[in-house]
């Protein structure tokens, strides 16, 4: 009886036989000579907007946006949108210009704006002494 032969390209799909291909996020070709399976896969681009522009798996939204990527073969789909900005003291502009007000410090980058904008001590000599802009 005959066996499908095991496909041990690097970066394929792993299936048996003539039904190995590229695994998604990654592009290439693959051929049998018999039993003899060659070719190569290397990671495919990502022209995704607002994405890290990684190519392959390593393509994420990039800081300040959010969304997923998915991979079909070598083509990308999905979206990367403007996180929204909720930070009490911050400018409150969506995306990676969400920043703490002027004054303020606090905020970082999670997958999402979190933190706190909170007033920064004011180091001058002879100043008022109240933190943050006031």
């Amino acid at each position: 009886a005959c066996e499908a032969v095991p496909c041990l390209i690097r970066d394929s799909n792993g299936i048996a036989g003539p039904g190995c291909q590229c695994a998604d996020g990654f592009q290439g070709s693959i051929s049998w000579s018999g039993a003899e399976a060659s070719g190569s896969c290397s990671p495919a681009p990502c022209g995704i907007a607002n994405s890290t522009f990684k190519s392959g798996l390593d393509c994420a939204c990039a800081l300040g946006y959010v969304g997923s990527i998915q991979w079909a073969g070598p083509t990308p789909s999905g979206g990367c949108t403007p996180a929204h900005c909720p930070v009490a003291n911050s400018n409150g502009e969506d995306g990676p210009s969400c920043a703490c007000k002027d004054g303020y410090e606090g905020l970082f980058w999670q997958g999402a704006w979190a933190g706190a904008c909170e007033a920064v001590p004011c180091p001058i000599r002879d100043a008022n002494g109240i933190a943050g802009p006031g």
